[in-house]
């Protein structure tokens, strides 16, 4: 079960970050998509978007959650002696998600059970796009990727 977790955490990280290191995002050949926001508003609950190329999304779903266990390490994050979510303790890939971010959700389903890791990797596929909800420094922020064809 911890190992699911784990996947589940891990498939969070990876999408939000693949967006800053993948070629396609670094070299578009193609007609470049409307600017999306990167501002982070003054209210306790910032967001952050960003845009994430589907095909960057899909090589990684097709490479499977091992791919990612190997990159990056999480421990359990308690708030008030319950469980909350998942804290990144290193992470080898460059982008949104940093160590020390605690990750909440993935796109409103939150990674307590393995049956949830399950639903949220399914959905990626022909989700619009993939929002995380995270502590970052103990305030919410809310990681926004956009996905595009």
């Amino acid at each position: 079960m911890k190992r699911r977790r784990t996947l589940v955490v891990w498939l969070a990280v990876g999408a939000a970050t693949i967006a800053a290191a993948s070629p396609s995002a670094r070299h578009r050949k193609r007609k470049p998509t409307p600017p999306i926001p990167t501002t982070m508003p003054s209210s306790p609950s910032a967001k952050r978007h960003t845009w994430l190329p589907r095909r960057d999304l899909l090589r990684v779903l097709d490479a499977g959650p091992a791919a990612f266990l190997q990159r990056v390490d999480v421990k359990p994050w308690r708030s008030g002696g319950r469980f909350s979510g998942w804290e990144v303790v290193t992470i080898e890939i460059p982008g949104e998600i940093v160590p020390r971010d605690v990750v909440l959700s993935v796109n409103g389903l939150s990674l307590e059970r393995p049956e949830q890791f399950q639903a949220i990797w399914d959905s990626l596929r022909r989700a619009p796009r993939l929002e995380i909800k995270t502590l970052r420094d103990g305030k919410p922020l809310a990681l926004i990727l956009e996905l595009v064809d």
